[in-house]
């Protein structure tokens, strides 16, 4: 199984809701100090679109992280 990049901030800017949810519940923590601003703002708008919801849970499963990214 492939590991998820990173994501930039324009990227974290430009996702819609489901691509936030996607990026929660899948990509690593943010370590290094470059990546927690992004981790921040990341989850910061996942909660602005509502955090996730049982539709985008099921769709994208547990364990599917190499799906769609």
């Amino acid at each position: 199984m492939a590991m998820m990049r990173f994501p930039t901030m324009d990227e974290v800017e430009a996702a819609d809701h489901e691509q936030l949810c996607r990026w929660y519940r899948f990509l690593p923590a943010g370590v290094t100090p470059e990546e927690q601003p992004i981790m921040n703002r990341l989850v910061e708008r996942f909660h602005e679109f509502g955090g996730m919801t049982p539709a985008i849970s099921k769709a994208l499963g547990w364990d599917a992280p190499g799906r769609g990214f």
